[in-house]
């Protein structure tokens, strides 16, 4: 295609720029393709100076500006072509959308539901719907860009903007359940029941024999998972593991579901020897031992208060409105009732990453000098005495 006008890359600039300052991850664009790599990173997050290098070094080859998708991003977009009518659809008609420069239809979302921190993309063509669905690590297309075959504009037809986008319809998080789970049985029978090859045999055992133990009683792992990993190693692996490598593979497994097992045991059976306590203990139980909370009928000061939900439904920004409220010792969403106690505040963050932290602190407009602490993708794990003791030292 042919390189834009001076206003085209004008308008172009300064919607990427917009794009930015309002936290979305911009990428720039020749085609349809990227200019860039690194793009996927975790620490992608190009700055206003970056956009305008862009456009100084690139110059007549950027044609577009591409938006990243997916769960960080808290966006997903169904990507759908002209061809497909859209009254056979039940879509919003008042969400977030745009018109592309074929004259399809984006529509964008703030989830996919329960496939929102898994699902990259889908061609759903698969399922008689002309178009496709943009997940995590992806990209979309977004106005002003420029069509490369058309020529045409990308254009918003109800813009986007700071607000929240709508979560995903639900039959088409359906529709994607139902896709991948076909397609993860497809893909574990092809594991079972074709050939495999010297090079991936070693891993490919692991995989079976881990499955076989999970889901078989322990009382029957000798008796029944070692023959049918022995019995596929014969029949499938070309040429067979070594007998000696098969049993240090299960072995090994083996010994890891026995402590995992061992340490549920445990527990259940500790709780279960305390003594029930009486009418008369819990009505003897002192004042003092009540409960004192750091927000006000939500966390408590001691122990441990869990926040659950369907992905992309709050939670995280739930977690951070609860944070800010207990460093700072204000009331928990401005709300009178809501009381906080100020307390030191240290977020282990092990999903979103530190941009996306950045992101939404920016969104929620928190102060710099807000007294909270980070750790982000440090690898820590609560089941790790190593992690939890270097918890317990930073926090004493």
């Amino acid at each position: 295609m042919k390189s834009l006008t001076k206003s085209q890359l004008d308008k172009l600039r300064l919607a990427t720029i917009e794009y930015a300052e309002n936290c979305y991850t911009v990428i720039p664009l020749s085609g349809k393709a990227p200019i860039i790599k690194g793009w996927t990173g975790e620490d992608y997050k190009p700055s206003v100076a970056d956009i305008e290098k862009w456009f100084i070094d690139y110059g007549s080859k950027i044609t577009g500006v591409g938006l990243r998708t997916g769960y960080v991003e808290s966006m997903f977009v169904l990507d759908l072509e002209v061809e497909q009518n859209l009254s056979d659809l039940d879509l919003p008609d008042n969400g977030v959308r745009a018109r592309s420069g074929r004259d399809g239809t984006h529509y964008y979302f703030s989830d996919l539901g329960e496939l929102s921190d898994t699902l990259t993309s889908v061609d759903l063509r698969k399922m008689s719907i002309e178009g496709d669905v943009k997940g995590n690590n992806q990209y979309i297309v977004a106005p002003p860009s420029i069509h490369p075959v058309t020529g045409k504009e990308y254009e918003w037809i109800e813009p986007l903007g700071l607000d929240q986008l709508p979560p995903c319809p639900k039959w088409l998080e359906e529709k994607l359940i139902s896709y991948q789970s076909e397609k993860g049985k497809a893909e574990w029978n092809g594991t079972l029941l074709e050939p495999v090859l010297e090079g991936s045999r070693h891993t490919t055992a692991t995989k079976i024999a881990g499955k076989l133990l999970y889901h078989i009683p322990a009382e029957e792992w000798n008796e029944i998972a070692y023959p049918l990993l022995t019995s596929w190693n014969q029949t499938m692996c070309e040429p067979p593991l070594p007998e000696v490598e098969l049993d240090s593979i299960f072995s090994s497994l083996l010994a890891k579901q026995k402590v995992q097992k061992k340490k549920t045991r445990t527990l259940s059976i500790s709780a279960m020897k305390k003594p029930p306590m009486s009418v008369k203990e819990v009505l003897d139980i002192p004042e003092s031992e009540r409960p004192q909370f750091l927000v006000k009928g939500i966390i408590p000061e001691r122990g441990i208060t869990a926040i659950a939900g369907h992905p992309g439904c709050g939670k995280s920004w739930l977690m951070m409105e609860l944070a800010r409220a207990v460093a700072t010792g204000s009331n928990f969403l401005q709300h009178d009732g809501m009381e906080s106690k100020q307390a030191n505040t240290l977020i282990i963050d092990e999903e979103s990453g530190i941009w996306e932290i950045r992101r939404r602190m920016e969104l929620l407009r928190f102060d710099e000098q807000t007294p909270i602490h980070f750790y982000s993708l440090s690898e820590f794990k609560l089941d790790n005495d190593e992690s939890v003791s270097y918890l317990l030292e930073i926090c004493s």
